[in-house]
């Protein structure tokens, strides 16, 4: 009986092993795809204390450059602009070009000096590629 435990015993820490230390593999043996992620410029905002973009009020638009050409099914619900009164979504066009996107504002809106303005991008925003 005592040899029956410890056979029982045995194989359940052999297999044991085998299942928490099964090497990992990739089924096609292709190569992994790492995520790539959009880098964005600002060409025509100054840079300032390493923390924020100037923004002149007098601007009419603002200009965005990436990295890749951006997918252009993505960009309306997914770049946004703010104050601290709220969205300003419907202050603005977008018109997009490839790797560029600018954000026009209409003939009405003004920006106020000294006030703080949020552009958000959030993580549905792709590029043609993925």
């Amino acid at each position: 009986m005592k040899k029956n435990k410890m056979f029982y015993l045995s194989l359940t820490l052999v297999l044991g092993g085998l299942l928490i230390f099964q090497p990992s593999y990739n089924k096609d043996d292709g190569p992994v795809n790492e995520p790539q992620y959009l880098s964005l410029g600002f060409p025509r905002l100054d840079y300032n204390h390493d923390l924020y973009y100037l923004l002149d009020d007098e601007a009419r638009s603002i200009e965005i450059i990436f990295s890749e050409t951006v997918d252009p099914g993505t960009v309306t619900s997914n770049i946004s602009l703010s104050d601290k009164t709220g969205s300003l979504d419907s202050d603005y066009d977008f018109v997009i070009s490839e790797k560029v996107v600018v954000l026009v504002f209409h003939q009405d809106f003004i920006l106020k000096d000294g006030w703080k303005y949020d552009l958000i991008l959030t993580t549905g925003l792709v590029s043609t590629s993925g």
